[in-house]
Parts: structure tokens; C-alpha cells; sequence
């Protein structure tokens, strides 16, 4: 059969699409990528549509063979390394590889997560509308697991044209603080207004505990007000920044629960979910302010930023310039 098996990766592997949209109402988790940008490019980079599976790999990154016949894969990420057959592989473009080729892929070190597609897709069969891997309820993915070493995840015989990105990816550069867009709200009289102020303007750090559910921030605590930190359970957002009772913020992320009773401070503005998401564990972030009608105005520039992204053939060949100005340095050596 042809495909990719997994020889070596951790529990952050997974297969992931743009997820279920539209099904909280019913219980059902909306889980997908959390950085459906970098997922898309890599799409489109292996000849496929943008909703087509690939895999999302996690900090400790996944090594894995083609089976079979030949396979048009494309890794994508900030930053990220790969390697085929043990040699540097340039990021953000597609190649054709043969059986038995091996394949090693990482996040770069200021990112938290690479996405590996391959043309045709993951050919894993879809839950309501999804293939997406969705861990607590056991949608989607392989047999509704998560993924093991030496699983094979079947893939459509056939391969694409080799592709690179033509312009740099719409995420930050790596280092530093990022800032993120949050929306006030929903519970803001469950906070004083000096919570609020604190949220945009201390930096909080991603904490260790973090995963495709929630993500804990590390830094100054959040107060209630008298009205406590329980709420009637209601229904939670991408990027809803809920406050239990110790004061430290989650942010809600795609296997968010579809309900919650903690009250939420404010909500990441959906354009600026993709960036947070890369923010690797130990990185800070710091959180601005603005209204609904900014966020929204935001996304549809984002939007029309990922219409107007282009590819482009690959360049034949690498020379030792070029793979230089790429930034493949994978550590140093003391």
C-alpha cells in the first residue's frame, strides 16, 4: 500500500484538516489544525486543495518512510526543518520522493508546530465532514486513535509538480514578544477593569502544560469581581481567554470543549489565532485591545493576504548559496 509510516513520533502527530465548523450545537468539537494558515500553504504546495489532510507535528517533531509508490510531499512551518534521507530539505516547498525515502521533520525553534501534506491527501476516512483527529471524543484520524509508531496512513497513488512558496509565510519573525489581538469579553463584569488592563499590558509566557485543547498562560493573576468564577455553562469560541478561579488565564484552543463555565475575560481576534498558536512553550506574548468590528476587519484582511499567496515551480537543483539563505542551520556544535 502506498503511503507514509511513521517510524518515530510523539503524541503531538496527528491528522488534522480545517476541522467540523458548525457542530458545537450538537456537542461536537470544531478540533482541525491550530495553524490552518501554515496547514493551507502546505496544501497548496502538494497540489491540493485547502482542505485536503495532512499531518500536524508537534514540538518533538516525526520521522517516516514512503511506502509504495512515489509521493509529492511538502512540509510548512515558521522556520521548520526537515530533512529527506538525512539531508537538509528546503523548507516551505514540495518534493516528489521515491519509495523508502525517509523523511525527518521538525517546528523550527521559535514555533510550535510543522505541517506535512502530501498530494492527494491523507486518505483517512471523514467524520461528520472531517477527518480531523479529535483525542477526548476519538473522531476522526486512524481508527479514531492516536497515531503510533509504525502506523501507515494511506495516501492516493499519484504525484504533483514540485512547488515553492513564492512569497515569505504571514507569520512573525522569530523571537521576541508577539502581540495578539483580543476582543473584551463576553463575562467583563465577572472583572475588574484593572484585570483587563493587566491582560494588555504585562507579558505572559506559554506554560508547559499546554496542548491542542487549552493553552496556559504563565504570568500576572486576573481578579473577579464579586461575582465569582463560575458561570452558567455556555458556549466557547476559538481563542476564548477563560479565568478559573486561580487567576491564570487558558486560552481555548481547537480541541476546546463546546462548553465551560469559567468566565472569559476576552477572546484572541480570530485573525491573529494562527500566529498564537505557533507560540512555542516558554515563549511570551502580550495581548492589545481592539473592538469586534477591528478583529473582524482584520480577518477579511487576512483572507484576502492567504487569496493572494502564490506558488511557484521549484528551482532545479540547490546550490550551497542558496541553501545557506535559507536558514537551515539545525544547532550548533560546541
Amino acid at each position: 500500500m502506498t503511503g507514509l509510516r511513521l517510524a518515530k513520533g510523539g503524541p503531538w502527530v496527528s491528522v488534522q484538516d480545517l476541522g467540523r465548523p458548525g457542530l458545537q450545537r450538537f456537542g461536537v468539537s470544531e478540533s482541525g489544525a491550530v495553524d490552518p494558515v501554515a496547514l493551507r500553504i502546505a496544501n497548496r504546495l502538494a497540489g491540493n486543495p485547502d482542505t485536503a489532510t495532512a499531518l500536524e507535528i508537534g514540538s518533538l517533531g516525526a520521522e517516516l518512510t514512503v511506502t509504495g509508490r512515489a509521493l509529492t510531499v511538502s512540509a510548512v512551518g515558521p522556520d521548520v526543518v526537515w530533512r529527506i534521507d538525512g539531508e537538509p530539505a528546503v523548507p516551505n516547498r514540495g518534493y516528489t520522493l521515491h519509495a523508502n525515502t525517509a523523511v525527518a521533520i521538525r517546528p523550527g525553534r521559535h514555533a510550535a508546530f510543522a505541517y506535512l501534506a502530501v498530494h492527494g491527501g491523507i486518505d483517512v476516512p471523514a467524520v461528520f465532514g472531517s477527518a480531523s483527529f479529535h483525542a477526548r471524543s476519538g473522531l476522526g484520524g486512524l481508527d479514531g486513535r492516536a497515531l503510533q509508531e509504525g502506523d501507515l496512513l494511506p495516501t492516493r497513488e499519484a504525484t504533483a509538480p514540485e512547488l515553492e512558496l513564492a512569497s515569505p509565510l504571514p507569520h512573525d519573525g522569530p523571537g521576541g514578544d508577539t502581540v495578539i489581538r483580543v476582543v473584551p469579553g463576553p463575562q467583563a463584569a465577572h472583572f475588574p477593569d484593572a484585570s483587563l488592563q493587566t491582560l494588555t499590558s504585562a507579558p505572559y509566557r506559554i506554560g508547559a502544560r499546554s496542548d491542542r485543547m487549552g493553552v496556559r498562560l504563565e504570568g500576572p493573576a486576573l481578579e473577579h469581581t464579586g461575582l465569582g468564577y463560575n458561570i452558567v455553562s455556555d458556549g466557547i469560541a476559538l481563542g476564548s481567554i477563560q479565568v478559573p478561579g486561580n487567576g491564570l488565564p487558558i486560552v481555548l484552543s481547537a480541541d476546546r470543549q463546546t462548553t465551560g463555565g469559567y468566565p472569559k475575560i476576552a477572546v484572541i481576534a480570530r485573525a491573529d489565532m494562527f500566529r498564537f498558536a505557533q507560540r512555542p512553550s516558554g515563549s511570551t506574548v502580550r495581548f492589545q485591545a481592539i473592538d469586534a468590528t477591528e478583529g473582524a476587519a482584520a480577518l477579511t484582511r487576512l483572507h484576502r493576504l492567504l487569496d493572494g499567496i502564490a506558488v511557484r515551480p521549484a528551482a532545479a537543483g540547490l546550490s550551497s548559496e542558496r541553501l545557506l539563505s535559507l536558514n537551515l542551520i539545525d544547532g550548533v556544535v560546541g
